[in-house]
Parts: structure tokens; C-alpha cells; sequence
């Protein structure tokens, strides 16, 4: 078989293990050789169609005291690591037909704060508000997840004084950063103080930050 022209087959499927919210699979594809190999790869047994969870790039904005923008993000103890991840704020889908008014629910539950209006640029086709259906780890999982991004009215009443609404197994921590031109720089001088790590989504934007305004 050739691998460049030809897609392979998979053969065989067979669950290992399934728990309350992960199950591990493995996948029996051909060599190119003409033997067969197995591949374990992990799923999540709460997927909605074909989506698993959102993410939230949350913009906080300051119409009436024009105080500098900030984005919205939150240290999340992850057991995995047993340490807490600087990461966009998240969660498995509810309703894979209405993503947006997902994410306002996760916005709020997790950090307080409520989403208030779209974007301008949002009106464009530019960047879409609610990103197609997004691979996060494709080598080891097919959990997929959403990108939505949301604009915070920081000067509205609704966003101040705010309280978080987190189940009993979450511990979130909610920071804001200026976007500036010392965003990583911020986020790595936290992360050093508080022992976080950082979420390579996280990362990414930032990365594309300082590439828009050094390349284009």
C-alpha cells in the first residue's frame, strides 16, 4: 500500500477501559508492510455529536474609564499534573447547537464575569465568534473543542464585585492581564511566582500577538 496516495483502513476497534468521563480505545490499522499494529488513543464519554468541549478567549474592555484592555484568564488545578494551569477558562459542551451561550455559562461560572456584547471586529468574516470544530491532541485523543471568543464590558455593573459559582471539585483562580506588550512576559513572571504552568493554547495566542505586530 502506498501511504501517500491511499488513506489506510482502519481494521478493527476495541474498547479497554471506560470511566466516568475518559474511555482508552485501541485502533488496528495495516504496516506498509503489510502487517497490522495497534494505536490506543483516548476519548471522552460526554461528547455531544462531534464536540467535546469550549474554550473562552475572553476580552475585558473599559468603555466608560478607558482603562487598558485585559484578558481574562485562570489558573486551573489539574490533577494530571497536580498543579494549577494558566489557562483559558473552559468546559465540556452542554448544547452543541447554541456554543455561544455556552461559553457565557462556563465564563460566568468559572470566573464571575459576564459576557456583555460581540466584538466589533466579530462583525467581519475576519475571525469567526465561534471557531469550527478544533482537534486539541490529535496523536493521542480525538477530543475536539470550540474556540468562542467574548468581549466583557469590565465598567458594566454586572462585572464588578463579581463571585464565582464553581462545583466542588473545581479550584479556579481568576487573573486578568493587560494586553500589552509585556503579555508574556506577565504571565511568565506570574507563573514563576504562583508554580503555575502554561497551556500551549495559551501560548499560541500570545505567540500570534507578537508575530502581527512584528510580521505584518
Amino acid at each position: 500500500m502506498d501511504s501517500n496516495s491511499e488513506s489506510p483502513t482502519r481494521i478493527s476497534t476495541k474498547e479497554a477501559f471506560s470511566g466516568n468521563w475518559l474511555k482508552m480505545t485501541f485502533a488496528e490499522y495495516p504496516t506498509r508492510d503489510g502487517k497490522t499494529y495497534f494505536y490506543e488513543y483516548v476519548e471522552r464519554t460526554t461528547r455531544k455529536k462531534d464536540l467535546d468541549g469550549i474554550s473562552i478567549v475572553g476580552l475585558m474592555k473599559f468603555p466608560q474609564t478607558n482603562q487598558s484592555p485585559k484578558i481574562i484568564l485562570e489558573a486551573n488545578l489539574r490533577p494530571a499534573l497536580d498543579k494549577y494551569v494558566l489557562e483559558f477558562p473552559s468546559g465540556l459542551v452542554e448544547n452543541v447547537d447554541d456554543c455561544l451561550n455556552d461559553a457565557i455559562r462556563e465564563l460566568k461560572e468559572e470566573t464571575g464575569y459576564t459576557p456583555t456584547k460581540i466584538l466589533e471586529i466579530l462583525k467581519t468574516d475576519d475571525i469567526p465568534q465561534v471557531s469550527p470544530t478544533l482537534y486539541i491532541d490529535p496523536w493521542k485523543s480525538n477530543e475536539t473543542e470550540t474556540l468562542v471568543i467574548v468581549e466583557v464590558d469590565g465598567d458594566d455593573e454586572i462585572n464588578k464585585n463579581v463571585k464565582q459559582n464553581l462545583e466542588d471539585t473545581e479550584n479556579i483562580i481568576v487573573h486578568l492581564f493587560d494586553i500589552s506588550a509585556n503579555l508574556w512576559q506577565d504571565i511568565i513572571k506570574l507563573a514563576k511566582e504562583k508554580g503555575y504552568v502554561i497551556e500551549s493554547k495559551l501560548y499560541a495566542l500570545v505567540i500570534g500577538l507578537v508575530l502581527g505586530k512584528k510580521l505584518l
